[in-house]
């Protein structure tokens, strides 16, 4: 098997053995390896794997451009944002038809697409996205996956990623930006940049205002560094619109928009295209109890802080890490941001506001990587991973939903019952990796005690021969 060759950026070829190695960061080049594994769809090609990842990426980008040219208003949201920041400069009020949720500052960023035609600010818009989105994805592989997923399993998250962001990037949505600073940020934190972290956990408040969930646990978890870099960052996001508009002007938008999002809040019919927790409950168990469910939300809510807290410090106190199935060595930052991530995500699809099936695309990459984590490590309870990735894909189709309606009428609740039965998964493989600490820690206790006891008898043994050949 021919072996993996890495040259750096200084022109000296590395050897990395036959199995592929992890990529550096840095802007290393990569040589060709004709492997004996993975060989389906050209994964027997060492790092070409990644290669077919990236053009899946751009296939789909080329796909939204062509569409975005033709179809300019049709299967996107993007029209919604343009006319909005076109009603703020024209002075009239951009909540009056209440099809614009977001926030005044997102108003004023989206500007400079919204100055374009429709067909062209669309695809922009796209591009920008989708590149974003793909930087968040490799700066958290880069920075949080290395220690979990080797090289090939990096081409299958990004891969497995695409596939169920799909539908979202199709139309045109704000969560691939949402998405793309939560991904870069928790990278950030784990490579001790916190300012820049900062910054990219407080750019997606401003689109929506729930990923502030995100930013706070962040902070909870390093308190000292970010909490205060968070809250600075979004205060002065959100002071953006005071610089283009009068402070009278500003503040009644900011008036506007509450109004907005409590009136949406409020709707005494629910939107039949929700797909969240609210959903599972209403189908499998009958009407819905607000207040109950709200109780629900907020204890779900108040344990993901908790165990935020809980990880942060069991990181503190494991500072080293732990070992996973695979041989493979995760940093205890690293392994926290992984779970905060993963755990927010799921919380704000299955019990956050407005989770329709578009909104999916954001556990996308948690299931991802979950789901080659499970392939490359232990294996254990790696069919349920899978199986709930494939529910929440499939069913999220729509279609499929659509055609299962006609033999149960339950058949709504499958998507989110796919994404709850992932949280099981996931809560399970978390206490299985803290178990298997404790045996590993409780083993090298034992370990050390013994050789400890073998060198005292020892120094026991030559002590009292000295002083018997002294005598």
């Amino acid at each position: 098997m021919e072996n993996v060759t890495r040259v750096d950026q200084g022109g000296a070829a590395v050897d990395a053995g036959g199995g592929g190695g992890d990529r550096l960061a840095g802007g290393e080049v990569w040589g060709r390896t004709r492997g004996a594994g993975w060989r389906w769809v050209g994964w027997g090609r060492g790092n070409d794997a990644l290669a077919w990842a990236q053009l899946g990426w751009v296939v789909l980008g080329v796909a939204v451009c062509v569409k975005t040219w033709v179809q300019p208003n049709r299967h996107t949201v993007y029209p919604i944002f343009a006319q909005a920041a076109r009603d703020w400069w024209a002075g009239c009020p951009p909540y009056e038809n209440q099809a614009y949720f977001y926030s005044p500052t997102f108003a004023v960023l989206v500007s400079p697409f919204a100055a374009l035609p429709d067909w062209l600010g669309g695809m922009l818009w796209s591009v920008v996205s989708m590149w974003a989105y793909w930087k968040g994805l490799r700066a958290f592989y880069a920075g949080v996956l290395r220690g979990a997923l080797s090289a090939r399993g990096e081409a299958l998250f990004l891969g497995l990623t695409l596939v169920g962001s799909v539908r979202g990037i199709w139309s045109g949505q704000s969560n691939t930006l949402i998405l793309a600073g939560a991904l870069a940020g928790c990278a950030a934190v784990v490579q001790g940049q916190w300012q820049r972290a900062a910054w990219l956990l407080a750019l997606p408040i401003p689109i929506k205002i729930w990923p502030a969930a995100l930013a706070g646990l962040v902070g909870v978890w390093k308190f000292r560094e970010m909490s205060w870099r968070i809250a600075g960052a979004t205060a002065a996001l959100a002071a953006v619109p005071y610089l283009v508009d009068t402070p009278s002007g500003a503040t009644r938008l900011y008036a506007e928009w509450g109004e907005t999002l409590s009136a949406r809040q409020g709707e005494a019919r629910r939107y039949p295209g929700y797909r969240d927790g609210w959903t599972i409950w209403e189908n499998l168990a009958g009407p819905v109890d607000r207040r109950a469910y709200l109780a629900v939300l907020l204890a779900t809510a108040g344990g993901r802080v908790a165990g935020g807290a809980w990880r942060a410090g069991r990181g503190r106190r494991n500072a080293g890490g732990g070992e996973l199935g695979s041989g493979r060595q995760e940093s205890a930052d690293a392994r926290a941001a992984r779970l905060i991530l993963a755990g927010w995500s799921v919380w704000q699809v299955l019990l956050g506001p407005g989770s329709e099936r578009l909104t999916y695309i954001l556990v996308a990459p948690a299931m991802a990587w979950s789901a080659v984590q499970a392939w490359e490590g232990t294996r254990r309870g790696r069919g349920i991973c899978w199986a709930s990735l494939a529910i929440v894909v499939v069913v999220g189709s729509g279609g499929v939903e659509r055609s299962l309606l006609g033999v149960w009428s339950g058949a709504r609740a499958l998507q989110p019952l796919g994404l709850a039965l992932y949280a099981v998964w996931l809560a399970w493989s978390e206490w299985e990796a803290v178990r298997r600490e404790r045996r590993e820690g409780a083993t090298a206790e034992g370990g050390a005690t013994a050789v400890g006891a073998v060198l005292a008898r020892e120094g026991r043994m030559v002590g009292g021969g000295g002083m018997r050949r002294s005598a």
